[in-house]
């Protein structure tokens, strides 16, 4: 004889105890892989010289069409090195991340002169087919920006070390008036839009005083 079910019988909920693992292990399966942890840190070496913050100048040129007439932008000639003594705070920054990762810390752009800083603006610009949302003003040409890679470590590392920048140095946390802080810093994916400084195909990041 078949058993029959009363559809009102009520079936209690299973729940688990309020303090099983099960829901934490369920969320973290959920969670995307995290970066690995960046590797310790190494011996200081020697401080860059102040040519490793030199302009980089490519010889190059580019045309753009202001009010419907061509205007040619030239950089510094090939191989010229325009250098001026960078911020101690920039310095300072490099100096502690090459002490923790030793020769792998790449410094791609330092000073810019103001010859080379507007040839990167119109070849932005260009490539953007308008000067819209490029600034021609730079802190890279006062010696207060830095752009950098660590080679070995993925974009999202890199994005973690950009953190960690306002964490590192005393002289770096302290904010400025209002709301701004000591130091800047945005980090760039391989695929996005690059100045003739940084088209080496790595994330990097872009650090500047703001003050």
């Amino acid at each position: 004889m078949a058993m029959r079910v009363n559809p009102f019988f009520h079936i209690p909920r299973l729940r688990p105890p309020r303090n099983h693992p099960l829901p934490i292990l369920l969320l973290l399966a959920l969670l995307p892989a995290l970066p690995p942890v960046l590797p310790a840190a190494a011996a200081c070496p020697p401080p860059l010289p102040e040519s490793a913050y030199a302009t980089r100048c490519t010889g190059g040129e580019v045309t753009l069409f202001e009010r419907g007439a061509p205007v040619v932008y030239r950089d510094c000639a090939k191989g010229e090195r325009h250098t001026r003594a960078m911020a101690k705070e920039i310095v300072a920054l490099v100096e502690k991340l090459r002490c923790r990762f030793g020769e792998r810390v790449v410094v791609t752009s330092g000073y810019r002169s103001w010859r080379h800083n507007l040839f990167s603006w119109a070849v932005l610009a260009a490539e953007k087919g308008s000067g819209n949302g490029v600034s021609r003003k730079s802190k890279h040409m006062e010696g207060k920006a830095v752009d950098f890679h660590v080679r070995g470590l993925s974009y999202l590392q890199h994005m973690e070390l950009s953190g960690q920048l306002r964490r590192w140095a005393g002289l770096l946390e302290r904010p400025l008036r209002g709301s701004r802080q000591a130091i800047w810093s945005r980090v760039y994916r391989p695929e996005e839009g690059r100045d003739p400084d940084n088209r080496h195909g790595f994330p990097y990041i872009h650090v500047e005083l703001r003050r």
